[in-house]
């Protein structure tokens, strides 16, 4: 339940979050809920407020495209390159996510428990483009700006 429950999390956190049953569904956006299956760890199930501090998740893609397209920035010195470099970061990103949203989803029972997890194609888009959106705007914004810390090649 671990593994599903940490892309289950990155889903919420990329904003499409996922269901435990049908007619179920846990989003930032809004959170509905029926009968879930009595499982420990559903009960930290979010509410349906989320609260000032629950709004800081969604912020971990963002952050995550930033680093990704600053590591790139100081990697490579080209439009061409950094452009090329992002748009494979951008595709592994949100390949590696649908096919984990893939894994942990599925039928677990006939009726309720027949949707499960978070939808591929939704993780895949939001990946793309709230860890891709600020990885392209930080690489290529860095080549703008005067005095931005270039890496030398040296070590």
């Amino acid at each position: 339940i671990v593994p599903n429950a940490v892309v289950w999390a990155a889903a919420f956190a990329l904003g499409p979050g996922f269901a435990v049953g049908t007619g179920t569904s846990v989003a930032p956006g809004g959170v509905e809920l029926g009968l879930v299956p009595a499982l420990p760890p559903l009960g930290a199930l979010p509410a349906d407020d989320l609260g000032t501090l629950g709004w800081l998740v969604l912020a971990g893609p963002v952050v995550a495209g930033v680093l990704a397209g600053w590591v790139i920035r100081r990697r490579l010195s080209t439009t061409r390159d950094l452009a090329l470099c992002v748009a494979l970061t951008i595709c592994l990103a949100a390949v590696t996510m649908a096919v984990l949203a893939a894994l942990s989803g599925g039928p677990a029972g006939a009726g309720r428990l027949s949707a499960i997890g978070p939808l591929p194609w939704q993780v895949a888009v939001a990946t793309a483009g709230l860890v891709g959106g600020p990885a392209l705007i930080v690489s290529l914004l860095g080549r703008q700006l005067p005095g931005w810390p270039r890496w030398s090649g040296a070590g």
